[in-house]
C-alpha cells in the first residue's frame, strides 16, 4: 500500500496538458452517455476530436461574444478549447471573464461557480505544467485551491475526478517541495482512484501514457487479471511506439498481481482485436468529422452534422478466462499454513498417546504394587 501512493505522488506529472478536470459542452455529453466500460477504455472507444474542431469552436464563441451573447457555457467551451489547444494563458482569461458575469448576476449560479473553479483550477495546474520552473509551484497551490472549492460546490461531479487530481496535486506539492516528514493523508480508495483514471483517460490526455495505465493497472483485483494483461499489452505497445516512460523508478505494477490468464495466448489474441477494433473505431469517426468541419460544418452549430455517420461496431466480450494463483509469496503462504496446520496436529496426536502411554504405565504400575 505505500508503494501505492509513492506511485501516486509523481503520477500527476504524466498527465501533460489535458488530464484534469475540465467541463464544457462535451463533458455533459458525456456525463448524459455514461463512461465506457473498461474493455471500451483499454479499446479507445470514446471521443477523441482533432484540433481543427476546438479552433472552430473558439472562433464560434468569440463571434457570439462579440456580439453581446453572456451564456455561462459560453466561456466553458472558449476556456476549454484554448486548453486542449495549448494556450492555458487565454483559456485562465475566459474564466476572468465568466467570473465578471457571474460576480454580476442577481442570484447566485451553484452549478456554473462549480465548473468556473473546476475549469481555472485545472488551467493553472497545467499551465504549471508547461513551465521549465518546477520550484516554482504558486500555479500549482493555485490551481488546487480552485479545485477544492469546486469539490466543496459539487463532491460528487465529473466522475470522480477532481477527487483523485485533489489527491495527487496534494502529494505533487509535498513532493517538489522537498517538505519533510510523512506524504499528506489521502482520502481516495482504490475503487476511486481507478474510477478517476479512467475518467482521466477518457477526457484527458493520458491516453497515450505509458506511465498512467501501468498505474492503473495496478487498481484492478486479483478476479481481473485478464483486464491486467491487456492493459500491461498497452503499456507495452504505447514504449514500443515510442511512447517515454516518464517513472523510470515505478516498477511493472502487475508484479504486485496474484493472478494470469491460464489461457494467455487466447487473452492475447482477444486483446489484439479489441485495439484493431478501437483503432477502426477513432480512424473513421476522425475522417468523418474532418471532412465535415473542412466543409465548414461543425457539431455545435449543424444539426445534421453527424447524418451519414456509421459507427464502428464494438466486438463482443471474452469468454470467462480460468484463473490460476501464480504469485510465489501467496503460494508460499499457502504451503506454510498448510505445514503450520499439520504441525500443530501432530503435536497434539504425540502429546495425547504420550499421555495414554505415561496413563497406562501408571495404572500397571500400581497393579504390581497392590500385587506385592
Amino acid at each position: 500500500m505505500k508503494r501505492f501512493w509513492v506511485i501516486v505522488c509523481t503520477l500527476l506529472a504524466l498527465f501533460s496538458l489535458a488530464a484534469a478536470c475540465e467541463w464544457d459542452s462535451d463533458t455533459l455529453a458525456q456525463e448524459l452517455r455514461g463512461m465506457p466500460d473498461i474493455l471500451g477504455v483499454i479499446a479507445g472507444r470514446f471521443d477523441r476530436n482533432p484540433p481543427l474542431y476546438y479552433e472552430m469552436r473558439l472562433d464560434r464563441v468569440n463571434k457570439e461574444i462579440g456580439s453581446g451573447a453572456k451564456e455561462l457555457e459560453l466561456f466553458d467551451d472558449a476556456g476549454v478549447a484554448c486548453d486542449k489547444l495549448g494556450r492555458p494563458d487565454e483559456a485562465i482569461g475566459w474564466m476572468e471573464k465568466k467570473r465578471a458575469v457571474l460576480d454580476g448576476l442577481t442570484a447566485p449560479d451553484s452549478e456554473h461557480e462549480y465548473r468556473y473553479y473546476a475549469n481555472l483550477g485545472t488551467f493553472y495546474v497545467h499551465r504549471w505544467f508547461k513551465t521549465q520552473d518546477r520550484a516554482d509551484l504558486s500555479d500549482l497551490k493555485t490551481g488546487l485551491a480552485h479545485l477544492e472549492r469546486g469539490i466543496e460546490i459539487n463532491p460528487d461531479a465529473h466522475f470522480g475526478r477532481e477527487k483523485v487530481q485533489v489527491a495527487l496535486i496534494q502529494h505533487m506539492i509535498w513532493e517538489f517541495s522537498g517538505a519533510e516528514g510523512t506524504m499528506p493523508a489521502v482520502g481516495v480508495s482504490k475503487e476511486e482512484m481507478r474510477e478517476g483514471l479512467i475518467g482521466i483517460i477518457v477526457l484527458g490526455g493520458a491516453w497515450e501514457s505509458p506511465d498512467v495505465w501501468n498505474w492503473l493497472m495496478g487498481t484492478f483485483p486479483f478476479e481481473d487479471s485478464h483486464i491486467q494483461y491487456m492493459i500491461k499489452w498497452r503499456v507495452e505497445g504505447l514504449v514500443e511506439s515510442g511512447k517515454e516512460r516518464m517513472l523510470e523508478r515505478t516498477p511493472d505494477l502487475l508484479d504486485d498481481g496474484y493472478s494470469m490468464p491460464e489461457d494467455e495466448k487466447e487473452t492475447r489474441t482477444y486483446y489484439a482485436s479489441l485495439r484493431k477494433n478501437g483503432e477502426e473505431f477513432q480512424r473513421n469517426r476522425e475522417e468523418f468529422m474532418i471532412a465535415k468541419l473542412e466543409a465548414g460544418k461543425h457539431p455545435d452549430t449543424d444539426k445534421d452534422f453527424w447524418d451519414g455517420y456509421v459507427e464502428t461496431p464494438p466486438i463482443g466480450a471474452p469468454k470467462e478466462v480460468p484463473m490460476r494463483q501464480v504469485r510465489n509469496e501467496a503460494m508460499f503462504s499457502g504451503f506454510n499454513t498448510g505445514i503450520f496446520v499439520g504441525a500443530i496436529l501432530g503435536v497434539i496426536l504425540t502429546l495425547v498417546s504420550v499421555f495414554a502411554i505415561s496413563l497406562v504405565r501408571k495404572k500397571l504400575k500400581k497393579k504390581r504394587s497392590v500385587a506385592q
